[in-house]
């Protein structure tokens, strides 16, 4: 019996008792009663977590989305498919210019939506800056690679020039 995962009742700190008929964790001090998965989600955050960590992210991804179906507005839920569409384990990662180079841009934009939509008022700012630092982050890259496209034109054109005079 000692292998059996007591869990304290966050309500008055009573030790919870499980009811199997019912398939609910009972507090026999303050009658609030919690469904099973209640106490799995905690465990599920951590999971995800530390898959994330670990660069798992189809596993953290399903971790992620079991928390989603239950509270879609979970904010470490919402954040970590956000971190995990842009291919980071934490959002330091998002300050590396070079994120952007590789960025699935559009995954990324559709996951930040998503969380922008889904997440409670308090959180929204948050992911609101996230979505603005892809953005310009996307742009940069955009700017780069337009301008070192013109560069490698005006190189292009100079030889050619320099070509021309020669042959002249």
């Amino acid at each position: 019996m000692n292998d059996i995962k007591k869990h304290i009742c966050p309500t008055c700190g009573g030790t919870l008792i499980v009811n199997v008929e019912r398939q609910m964790y009972e507090c026999p001090f303050c009658g609030v009663t919690f469904d099973y998965d209640y106490f799995r989600e905690e465990n599920v955050l951590g999971i995800a977590a530390q898959a994330l960590k670990n660069k798992e992210f189809s596993s953290a991804g399903k971790a992620y989305d079991f928390l989603l179906e239950k509270e879609p507005n979970n904010f470490e839920a919402l954040r970590g498919k956000a971190l995990i569409a842009m291919d980071i384990t934490k959002i330091d990662g998002i300050k590396n210019i070079d994120l952007f180079s590789k960025l699935n841009y559009k995954n990324a934009c559709e996951e930040i939506d998503r969380a922008i939509e889904s997440s409670k008022p308090q959180d929204r700012e948050y992911f609101t800056t996230m979505k603005d630092i892809v953005d310009a982050g996307h742009e940069y890259i955009e700017e780069k690679d337009m301008l070192e496209d013109q560069r490698n034109e005006r190189v292009k054109s100079i030889s050619h020039l320099s070509e021309l005079k020669n042959n002249r």
